[in-house]
């Protein structure tokens, strides 16, 4: 005997369905604006609208370079711009996790875990900072990676205490 859904769970469906495909949209919007805050660093519009190009072509191989640099003129040893880089690469963290087929936050504590989406936010980094050279649109810098690959970090532990939260509230 075939029972009808009833409408409450067919409306519980259909929310699940939008915000799936609402965070779907999202990632691609996210990605699209890491692209062209770090690849182009906006010269696509730059050349639609007439301006100037942006032509950059250094290279800081030395890790922490810009740490001591600021500590040497008696500034914070955090700059804004390793501080944009944290925080442009937490949403990496969490949409790695989101996407994650079984996720669990016992997996997810685990070091291959970690391993792999430190890993991915380190290759895509790389990937962005190679743009940067070959299109001379950035400063190289392994600092970038480090920084990235730790604003990464940070999204998994913040997918993982949202979860957390959310389990507990389940709960109660």
């Amino acid at each position: 005997m075939h029972r009808p859904k009833k409408k409450g769970a067919v409306a519980l469906g259909m929310m699940k369905i939008r915000r799936k495909h609402f965070f779907q949209f999202m990632t691609i919007l996210y990605f699209i604006i890491v692209f062209c805050m770090c690849i182009t660093r906006f010269n696509i519009i730059m050349t639609l609208i007439g301006c100037p190009l942006t032509r950059i072509d250094a290279v800081n191989m030395i890790p922490f370079h810009s740490i001591r640099e600021n500590l040497k003129y008696g500034h914070s040893p955090v700059s804004w711009d390793m501080l944009y880089n944290l925080v442009m690469f937490v949403p990496f963290g969490i949409v790695y996790c989101y996407y994650q087929k079984a996720f669990s936050i016992y997996k997810a504590i685990g070091l291959s875990f970690l391993t792999k989406a430190i890993g991915l936010s380190f290759l895509t980094t790389f990937s962005i900072e190679a743009a940067q050279f070959i299109l001379k649109t950035g400063v190289v810098d392994i600092d970038d990676l480090i920084v990235n690959s730790i604003g990464s970090l940070v999204g998994v532990f913040f997918y993982i205490a949202l979860q957390k939260i959310l389990q507990w509230k389940q709960i109660w």
